[in-house]
């Protein structure tokens, strides 16, 4: 009886699916998740919800995605500053190029060294850094949101400083810091231009597909 049952031959073919997702395809968020989950001893990975804020915070941005991915990195702790090489063992100094003092770690490097005082000096509406101490970016950014600050411009900036700092300390290129309000002002102003374009490119060509129609 068991013989006589007929088997189905389906033509569909194999094919990968990620087990974490509904929809089968794989995600970073999903990944970070499972890894987190089976490695709790990782001090990061006690409550994978605990970075939402932050998170939607960077991703809902309306900035270019480079900055949304430097800023990912910069509230991970994970960009190449003098501290985190040094703990790699990469270099047997972490104090900061620029200032001469202090360690280069992810919020000197971005917001408390003296020597970018110049930069928040000019821009009064972003000049809270002497009067507000942060442990890390995420910190400092979320206080920005709080207070109602302009995060497009604090962000660009900061992806501007941070860019600086490579040309100079890998290209040893010759960048002036009191040009970085300036470029950030123009990046911006570009990016939104550049968005505003293909916003009316879409709904131009939406309109003529409907005439169509």
């Amino acid at each position: 009886m068991i013989q006589s049952i007929p088997l189905c031959h389906p033509s569909a073919e194999d094919k990968l699916i990620w087990p974490y997702t509904p929809s089968g395809q794989y995600a970073v968020q999903s990944g970070y998740r499972f890894l987190a989950k089976e490695n709790p001893n990782n001090p990061r990975s006690e409550d994978p919800n605990q970075d939402t804020g932050i998170w939607k915070l960077v991703w809902g941005l309306s900035v270019p995605n480079k900055v949304k991915n430097f800023l990912w990195r910069a509230s991970r702790d994970v960009l190449p500053t003098k501290t985190n090489l040094r703990k790699r063992m990469i270099l047997t100094s972490e104090v900061c190029d620029h200032c001469k003092r202090d360690p280069e770690n992810t919020i000197h490097a971005l917001w408390t060294c003296s020597g970018l005082n110049q930069i928040w000096e000019a821009l009064p509406k972003l000049n809270f850094h002497q009067t507000n101490s942060f442990s890390n970016i995420s910190d400092l950014l979320l206080f920005a949101q709080r207070e109602g600050k302009n995060m497009e411009e604090l962000t660009i900036l900061l992806w501007t400083i941070w860019y600086r700092r490579n040309q100079i300390r890998v290209k040893n290129t010759d960048y002036l810091i009191s040009h970085i309000a300036s470029i950030a002002k123009q990046t911006l102003q570009d990016f939104r231009r550049a968005n505003l374009m293909n916003s009316l490119q879409s709904q131009a060509h939406s309109t003529t597909q409907s005439a169509g129609s």
